[in-house]
């Protein structure tokens, strides 16, 4: 749970510092939602696309900073 905690400070940072634009933000949730979604209905290449997107996205504007 620490490792959430940690997670979610970090992306809030990036946020709150303009590395992540609203715009991506909202996209990157989208993208862990759907991801999430496949992932429950037990299809497995959907969670890999999205959840992959938004892990690319996040760690980008994390190496921008």
């Amino acid at each position: 749970m620490s490792f959430l905690r940690r997670s979610v400070r970090e992306i809030w940072e990036l946020f709150a510092d303009g590395s992540i634009t609203p715009f991506l933000m909202i996209a990157w949730i989208a993208a862990a939602c759907f991801g999430l979604r496949y992932l429950a209905l037990g299809v497995w290449s959907g969670p890999i696309l999205f959840m992959g997107v938004a892990a690319i996205t996040c760690v980008g504007a994390w190496r921008q900073r």
